[in-house]
């Protein structure tokens, strides 16, 4: 076991035991027994060993979980009995050991399956330095050895993820253990120290969870820092499907979720920022380039080293259209955007090519992707989703080389087998790069985007083939499950595409996949903040392994949820209802710090991997690292300039002939309108849990427009007035069904 996502067939057999496992047994079997208990049927007692306190817990008749709960290296002096708090709930106690002091309180929360939360603070007696420490839990068998049967990891940290694991121990009757450290209450710790939290929650089964990692400072004596701060939720039994062990990832984190520190930030206008960086694509110099009179895009402000690529033209032109419909204006970027289409069609292969034909690279050391005919597999498939989008939209020659490139399309993906490679030769199919590492296949996720593609084609021609051909490319995803990540935004648009597909077909099977999808996604998220810096809290960073966050990706990941929302409607799981608008609402608050002008000066890179930095565009950063780390690292992306738009268009709602415009930071479904300036009526519903809340907006588009009232569930809400945006405002619960109604 180890914290790259498995495919669904793989089974980690136990690892020769380490420095702090060897002859566990033994010692534990020899251990005091300090207290012995059970909540609502979890067994649990507290042993303690020379140097450590362990809670054991009992799965099943033969698998047990031990949680290091106390470890002290120099070994304890002295620990105390402890005592049960909240009627039984909870469990407090104290420790004495050769560094320090030790406080742990357990808590058991109530619910469908067991769950505790056990919490560690130490006192350093001296200045201490944590140079190594054993992992917090090892599966153990009835006689308190390390499990020695068959492992299944789902999922655990990658990077600067979560501090997350989801695993299960695979005899019979079977047992699996969601764990999730909370590293905002350790953010003393890693600030003290220096530490790390990347890679922090890992393991080499039967051991997991959470090391504390060294760092080059030492902690100060006398101050009580928490050095753990644990959830648990424990579950008898095997999941015999993805889906099921998918929705119990899901349901578990959400479930820990209310209890984590909340983030909240105030209002930022994406309408105005949207205007912003209009200016800034229209004046900047180096966001664009002219070639033999035809305007195209850069990939990053000032990377005039190579030719313009086809795929950042649509991830532009596509947001820019919904963008233009949304506020009811032509934006003339898009005429001189136009002929993007045919310029990188290629009539001979009849295919989009990535880099515009008779482009020249001059960089001295170009990277691996640089060369005339290479393609990265999913680039050419994004290219394709956005073609079929803008023809959707209206854009004739759009639609014909979409249409233009399908038989194409599917000749490449069945020579591939719909295991798409990172780098392929269009001219001959020639394999540059199969796999993203050794033994962890190609572009997994891609596949989901190809059957966006297919699905677009079969709703834009009614023509069977398409269908089937979706079928045919999900099918390859059965053997995927956590492992599916590779980009994040095309994991959330594969499920959208498969969310389609069950639609169309009514099998089961493809609404499962897309579930799965889903929780490989949200098993990234950085759900965590560094004390007051809180700027990629809930990110999700744009592929699996990033150690940054970027935000076109983000934005495409919001734009592709609301549609997923929207497809599947009463069927979607309440956890991802939470999840989804959690996001939306913490994106747009948080995006902002994507912008050169929003950071310190300190905090912004002056040495972009790509292109240029000019602090006065306002074109997004890419690369939003962890605390402490400069923005922009890999450039400013003018690709990224679409994510004003999109949050603008997707999150602002402007109803035909009101005088308002609506918004809120909880997705909005199901409206519906009727009325004039005048007079009128906007019903809705709110998305999210009714246990958390959401802002709403109502904006007016004229100094003497009426004055709105909102109705919930048949009550009158009280609107207070906003100065931030000129508008009223309300906090309401998710999950609601609300009416805005006017007269003059």
């Amino acid at each position: 076991m180890n914290g790259t996502p498995p495919l669904t067939e793989q089974r980690r057999a136990a690892a020769p035991a380490s420095q702090w496992s060897a002859g566990l047994g033994q010692s534990l079997r020899k251990a005091e027994v300090l207290h012995r208990d059970e909540f609502e049927g979890l067994k649990w007692e507290l042993r303690r060993t020379p140097s450590c306190v362990w809670m054991i817990l009992t799965l099943s008749p033969n698998i047990k979980l031990g949680i290091r709960a106390v470890f002290c290296p120099t070994g304890l002096i002295k620990v105390n009995r402890g005592r049960r708090t909240g009627s039984g709930s909870g469990f407090d106690f104290t420790a004495q050991g050769g560094v320090g002091d030790y406080s742990v309180t357990i808590r058991f929360m109530p619910g469908a399956r067991p769950m505790l939360r056990a919490t560690t603070r130490l006192t350093p007696g001296e200045p201490l330095r944590v140079t190594a420490a054993p992992r917090d839990l090892c599966v153990l068998d009835p006689r308190l050895n390390p499990y020695q049967g068959d492992g299944r990891l789902y999922t655990c940290q990658t990077g600067s993820t979560a501090g997350q694991s989801f695993f299960s121990a695979l005899e019979k009757p079977g047992a699996s253990v969601f764990y999730f450290q909370n590293f905002t209450a350790l953010a003393d710790y890693f600030q003290a120290t220096g530490s790390k939290l990347e890679g922090s929650v890992q393991g080499e089964w039967p051991e997991a969870g959470f090391g504390l990692p060294a760092g080059p400072h030492p902690l100060k004596p006398g101050k009580s820092v928490i050095i753990a701060d644990a959830f648990v939720e424990c579950r008898a039994g095997l999941m015999p499907r993805e889906v099921d062990a998918a929705m119990a990832f899901l349901d578990a984190l959400v479930r820990i979720y209310p209890l984590l520190p909340k983030v909240e930030r105030g209002f930022h206008d994406w309408p105005a920022a949207a205007l912003k960086t209009m200016r800034s694509l229209t004046s900047g110099k180096q966001c664009t380039r002219s070639v033999d009179g035809k305007l195209f895009v850069e990939a990053y402000v000032g990377s005039t080293y190579k030719p313009p690529e086809g795929m950042v033209q649509g991830a532009l032109m596509v947001p820019l259209l919904e963008y233009a419909k949304w506020r009811q204006q032509e934006v003339p970027l898009l005429d001189k955007l136009k002929h993007v289409p045919d310029s990188f069609f290629n009539s001979r292969l009849r295919i989009p090519v990535r880099w515009l034909p008779g482009g020249r690279f001059t960089k001295s050391e170009p990277s691996e992707e640089e060369v005339r005919w290479r393609m990265d597999s999913w680039y050419l498939l994004h290219t394709l989703m956005n073609l079929g989008r803008m023809g959707e939209m209206g854009m004739e020659n759009a639609r014909r080389v979409f249409l233009g490139s399908l038989d194409t399309l599917i000749s490449v993906a069945r020579h591939f087998d719909y295991d798409w490679p990172v780098f392929y030769d269009q001219r001959n199919l020639k394999v540059f790069k199969r796999e993203t590492r050794p033994g962890e296949g190609g572009e997994q996720d891609a596949d989901g985007l190809y059957v966006h593609i297919m699905m677009q084609a079969y709703e834009l021609t009614h023509e069977s083939r398409y269908l089937e051909e979706a079928e045919t490319g999900a099918l390859k995803m059965k053997k995927l499950s956590f492992g599916v990540l590779y980009q994040t935004n095309n994991t959330v648009v594969g499920a959208v595409a498969l969310a389609r597909l069950w639609r169309a077909t009514g099998k089961l099977l493809y609404r499962d996949l897309s579930l799965v999808s889903l929780a490989s996604t949200f098993s990234h998220l950085w759900l965590w903040s560094m004390g007051a810096d809180t700027r990629t809290y809930m990110g999700l960073p744009p592929l699996h392994d990033a150690p940054y966050l970027a935000l076109y990706e983000e934005a495409e990941i919001l734009a592709a949820l609301q549609t997923l929302q929207a497809e599947m409607r009463e069927e979607l799981p309440a956890s991802l209802a939470m999840l989804c608008a959690e996001y939306q609402k913490h994106l747009l608050q948080r995006g902002r710090f994507y912008f050169p002008s929003e950071l310190p000066p300190e905090l912004v890179t002056r040495e972009p991997k790509e292109g240029v930095l000019i602090h006065g565009l306002h074109i997004p950063l890419e690369g939003l690292g962890t605390a402490g780390e400069k923005a922009g690292t890999v450039g400013q992306a003018v690709y990224a300039a679409a994510a004003p738009f999109i949050l603008a268009a997707r999150c602002w709602h402007r109803p035909p002939e009101a005088p308002f415009i609506i918004h809120c930071d909880y997705p909005l479904f199901d409206i519906g309108y009727s009325g004039s300036s005048q007079e009128g009526t906007l019903n809705c519903r709110i998305g999210g849990d009714p246990g958390l809340s959401c802002r709403i907006l109502i904006l007016p588009l004229a100094k003497k427009s009426p004055s709105p009232v909102l109705i919930r569930n048949g009550k009158k809400v009280r609107l207070s007035a906003n100065t931030e945006s000129g508008g009223h405002h309300a906090t309401l619960p998710g999950d609601s069904r609300i009416a805005i109604s006017w007269i003059c």
